[in-house]
Formats: C-alpha cells, sequence, structure tokens
C-alpha cells in the first residue's frame, strides 16, 4: 500500500475551505433550484386553477345553452301545436262556409221552387176565375135565351 503524503496543516485548511465554498455554492444552487421549482409548482397551480376555473365557464355556459335550445324547442312545439290548431280552425271554417254555401242554395232552390209554384197557383186560381166567369157568362145566356 502506497504511503499517503502528509499536508501541511495549511494546506489542510485551504482544502477545508476550498470543500466549505464547494458546499456554500452547491447548497446556493440547491436553494435556487428550490426555489425555482416553487416558482414553477406556484404557476402550475395559477394555471390549473385557472384551467379549472375556463372549465366552470365552459360548463355553465354550455348549460345555459342546453337550457336555452331546451326552452327553443319547447317553444317550437308550442309553436306547432298553435299552428295545428289554426290550421284545424281553418278546415273547420272552410267545412262551414260549405255547409253555409249549400244551405243557402238550398234556401235559393227552395224559394225559386215556391215562386215556381206560387206563378202555377196563381195560373190555376186565373184560369179558375176565367173558369167560373166562362161559367157565369154561361149561366146569364141560358137564362135569358130560357
Amino acid at each position: 500500500m502506497p504511503k499517503l503524503k502528509r499536508r501541511s496543516v495549511s494546506q489542510r485548511n485551504v482544502e477545508i475551505a476550498r470543500r466549505m465554498r464547494e458546499r456554500r455554492t452547491d447548497d446556493e444552487l440547491r436553494l435556487l433550484d428550490n426555489r425555482r421549482r416553487a416558482n414553477s409548482h406556484k404557476i402550475e397551480r395559477r394555471n390549473n386553477e385557472f384551467k379549472t376555473e375556463e372549465n366552470k365557464r365552459r360548463a355553465e355556459a354550455l348549460k345555459t345553452s342546453r337550457q336555452d335550445d331546451e326552452f327553443k324547442t319547447e317553444d317550437n312545439k308550442r309553436r306547432a301545436e298553435a299552428l295545428k290548431i289554426a290550421r284545424q280552425d281553418d278546415e273547420f271554417k272552410t267545412e262551414d262556409n260549405k255547409r253555409r254555401a249549400e244551405a243557402l242554395k238550398t234556401s235559393r232552390q227552395d224559394d225559386e221552387f215556391k215562386t215556381e209554384d206560387n206563378k202555377r197557383r196563381a195560373e190555376a186560381h186565373k184560369i179558375e176565375r176565367q173558369d167560373d166567369e166562362f161559367k157565369t157568362e154561361d149561366n146569364k145566356r141560358r137564362a135569358e135565351a130560357l
């Protein structure tokens, strides 16, 4: 085994001082590294909080959008139902108008029939009066002839 060379006290003190400086430098570097890591974690936490808040805002916006869509759907259903009722009402009015037109047509035909019937009756009465006048004249002539 080789013999180690002995150093003087001053050389040892220089060596110890050098190691202490290195240790101090290492400690300072570790401290700076820890601070950088802490800052990095702090920034990451803020990022995560920001993302969480952003996700909450998006979720709320999506919820509002869905509610709006549901409202629009319900509104469209109500409008469709109202339109259906309006169409049915129009169809009913159309059918009612057809019935009224048919009733009016029948009433006019009935009036025409009554007018024709009245004309026939008037003609029959006229003929009957003429017949009565003829009989009266005939009876007068016979009575004068006797």
